[in-house]
């Protein structure tokens, strides 16, 4: 009898990965907690520049060489999204960093993209993930606007403006 009740809950758990995994167990706890269903055309097939919006975006000039980006990132899809590149018109040479805290000490890494997951915000900062403009072509001044790509690895760009501080 004990065997059974275990192969029972086995087959329960099963059948919730499995329903997960085809996006039906979404559907139920949308239905559940009253939120509207993921439509049939899924937007997580969307491109990134399609469902991803930026916002608050700032270039903190360090040196006649060097810029940071700050800025925020929301993801309106249910599909993971990743920045690969940003072009500018004052420079091209971005980099991407994070900051982490391993044995009480902060430590800054670079990384090869910044990933935003699906129905998430993730904002560009020095508490976190940043990027830093090196080796730039134009010295930016304070209170410009600067034309900006963002590249994703789906191979959508989308353009905006930051302004300078």
């Amino acid at each position: 009898m004990r065997f059974l009740k275990k192969l029972i809950i086995l087959a329960f758990i099963i059948s919730i990965g499995v329903s997960y995994k085809l996006g039906h167990f979404d559907n139920f706890i949308n239905q559940v907690m009253g939120k509207k269903p993921i439509p049939e055309n899924n937007i997580s097939t969307a491109p990134a520049n399609a469902v991803l919006t930026a916002h608050d975006i700032t270039i903190n000039v360090l040196s006649n060489s060097e810029s940071i980006l700050h800025f925020t990132l929301k993801n309106n899809s249910n599909k993971t999204h990743e920045l690969v590149n940003i072009e500018t018109e004052i420079g091209n040479n971005v980099l991407f960093f994070e900051n982490f805290t391993k044995d009480n000490k902060t430590e800054l890494i670079e990384v090869f993209g910044v990933p935003i997951e699906g129905f998430n915000i993730v904002k560009l900062n020095s508490d976190g993930h940043f990027a830093k403009i090196i080796n730039q072509e134009i010295s930016p001044k304070v209170g410009s606007d600067i034309s900006i790509k963002l590249i994703f690895s789906d191979g959508t760009e989308k353009n905006t403006i930051a302004k300078t501080k």
